[in-house]
C-alpha cells in the first residue's frame, strides 16, 4: 500500500476529488459537511486499475487549519496537488508546495479541477501557469491532468497516473523499527482505546508490545484494521487503526508516536542544519518563539545558531541545538518519517516562528531520538533526558544551550518546511546502540 496526501488551496475541490476517486467522503465531521470546508484530516482508500491500493489523506486547505495539514503530510510518500481551473494558483497553493518540497516528497500528480466550468483555452493557460509555479520543485515535469469530479472528465486518466505514481514510489522502506505516528485517539463503545496513524517503518502484529514515546508507557496490540478491514499484521507504508490494551485513550494523542521498546535513545537536544526560505520576512536568531513539526506533532522549542548571530531570508547555516527542555512537551522520534533511501534515517523537522504563548509544561514528557553522527566531521551525540544527570545539562528558560560544534554532513538530505520560511534537516548516517539501521 502507498500513502499519499492531497494538497492545495481551500475550495479547490480536494475532498470532492477524493470522493470521486474512492467513493468515500473524507469529511468526517458534521460541521465540515455543513460549511463545505475541510477542517481536519480525512482518509480514504482507492483501488487502482492495476489492483494496487492507494491510501489517501485529505488535508484542509484553509490557512487557519495549516497545523492540521502539517499533521497529515508528515508521513506520506507522494501527493495529488490540486489547483482549480477557475481560480488558478493561490497563496495556499504556494504554501503547500513549499511544505511538500521541503519535506522531501519526491513525486506527485497535479489535478486541474473544475475543468468542466471553463473553456479549453483557459484550461491550457492554467496548465502553463502551474508549470511555471512548480519549476524547480519536485513537481517539475509532473503530469497536469484536467479533471471534473462532477462529470467524471479526466478521472480515468488521473487514476492511471496515480497507478504509475504508486509503481514509481514502490514499497515503503522497512528498517525493522516500527513507528506509528498517531493522528487520532478515541474509545469506541466496547472496544477500548483505538489510535489511528501512518506506519512508516517496521511491522506491527497482533500481540506486539508498543511504547508511547512521550511517556514511556507500554500497551499491547489487541487488534488491527487497515481501512476497516481486519488484519493480523501489517507492513510499513500503511494507514492503520490499532486497538490497544493497557492504556487509556486520553493517555496519548496527536503528535505521539508508538515505537518498539529498547530501539531508541531519548533526548531533548539535537544539532541540525538550518535553511530559510527566500520569502521569509524577518531574520532568524536565538531570540523568538519557535515550533518544530515532526511526524504528526507540533512542539515548542528554542534554538541557537552557530557562527553568525542571525540568518537572513534564503540563507543556510548550522545551529548548535534545537532544544526542548524538561518542561517542554517534545515527543518526537528522530528517525525519519519521510525516509528516502539509506541516507535519510533521521527526522525531518520544520521550525515555525510564532507569536502565540507557549503551551503549558508537562513534566513527564520527553523526546526520543537516535544517536547522531557525521562521518565527514567527527560525531555529534544527542544525550539522554532520562537520567537526573542529563536533566541538569538541559537548557532552562534563562540558561545557555549546551552544544558541541560540528560541521554539517556532506550529503545531508532535504530539509522540511517552515512557516513562514524556516526549515531544518538533521544530518544522516544515524546509528543506534541497540539496533542497526
Amino acid at each position: 500500500m502507498t500513502v499519499i496526501a492531497t494538497a492545495g488551496h481551500v475550495d479547490h475541490g480536494k475532498s470532492t476529488l477524493v470522493e470521486a476517486l474512492t467513493g468515500t467522503d473524507p469529511d468526517r465531521w458534521a460541521e465540515e459537511k455543513e460549511r463545505g470546508l475541510t477542517i481536519d484530516l480525512g482518509f480514504a482508500l482507492a483501488v487502482l486499475p492495476s489492483g494496487a491500493e492507494l491510501s489517501l489523506i485529505d488535508v484542509p486547505g484553509h490557512i487557519r487549519f495549516l497545523r492540521n495539514m502539517l499533521a497529515g503530510v508528515g508521513a506520506v510518500q507522494g501527493c495529488i496537488f490540486v489547483v482549480s481551473a477557475i481560480e488558478g494558483w493561490k497563496p495556499q497553493s504556494e504554501e503547500h508546495l513549499r511544505i511538500l518540497d521541503l519535506l522531501g516528497i519526491e513525486t506527485g500528480v497535479v489535478a486541474l479541477t473544475m475543468a468542466d466550468l471553463v473553456d479549453d483555452e483557459l484550461v491550457e493557460l492554467a496548465q502553463l501557469d502551474i508549470e511555471e509555479h512548480v519549476e524547480g520543485t519536485f513537481l517539475e515535469g509532473a503530469a497536469v491532468i484536467p479533471v471534473s469530479s462532477i462529470t467524471g472528465r479526466g478521472i480515468p486518466e488521473l487514476r492511471a497516473a496515480l497507478d504509475q505514481l504508486a509503481t514509481t514510489l514502490g514499497p515503503a522502506p522497512d528498517r525493522g523499527r516500527p513507528r506509528l505516528w498517531v493522528d487520532r485517539s478515541f474509545a469506541p463503545a466496547g472496544a477500548g482505546t483505538v489510535v489511528t496513524g501512518t506506519l512508516v517503518d517496521g511491522v506491527v502484529a497482533i500481540g506486539d508490545e508498543l511504547e508511547v514515546s512521550s511517556t514511556g508507557r507500554k500497551a499491547r496490540v489487541r487488534s488491527l484494521q487497515r481501512h476497516h478491514a481486519k488484519v493480523d499484521r501489517t507492513d510499513p507504508g500503511t494507514r492503520l487503526a490499532v486497538n490497544l490494551t493497557g492504556i487509556a485513550h486520553h493517555a496519548l494523542g496527536r503528535g505521539d508516536v508508538l515505537i518498539a521498546s529498547n530501539q531508541w535513545h531519548h533526548s531533548a537536544i539535537i544539532d541540525a542544519e538550518l535553511r530559510t526560505l527566500p520569502t521569509l520576512a524577518h531574520e532568524v536568531s536565538r531570540r523568538g518563539a519557535y515550533s518544530v513539526y515532526v511526524g504528526s506533532g507540533e512542539f515548542p522549542v528554542k534554538l541557537r545558531i552557530l557562527g553568525d548571530a542571525q540568518l537572513t531570508a534564503g540563507a543556510a547555516g548550522l545551529f548548535g541545538s534545537i532544544s526542548a527542555n524538561e518542561f517542554c512537551p517534545y515527543r518526537a522520534t528522530a528517525s525519519s518519517f519521510a525516509s528516502r533511501g539509506e541516507m535519510r534515517q533521521l527526522a525531518v523537522a520544520a521550525l515555525s516562528t510564532s507569536t502565540r504563548k507557549p503551551r503549558q509544561p508537562k513534566l513527564n514528557q520527553r523526546m526520543t531520538s537516535t544517536q547522531l553522527s557525521s562521518n565527514e566531521a567527527g560525531s555529534t551525540q544527542v544525550g539522554s533526558s532520562a537520567s537526573p544527570a542529563n536533566r541538569r545539562s538541559q537548557p532552562s528558560d534563562r540558561g545557555s544551550f549546551p552544544m558541541q560544534p560540528s560541521t554539517p554532513a556532506a550529503n545531508a538530505f532535504g530539509p522540511s518546511w517552515s512557516r513562514p520560511g524556516i526549515s531544518v534537516s538533521i544530518s544522516p548516517n544515524s546509528a543506534s546502540k541497540t539496533a542497526p539501521p
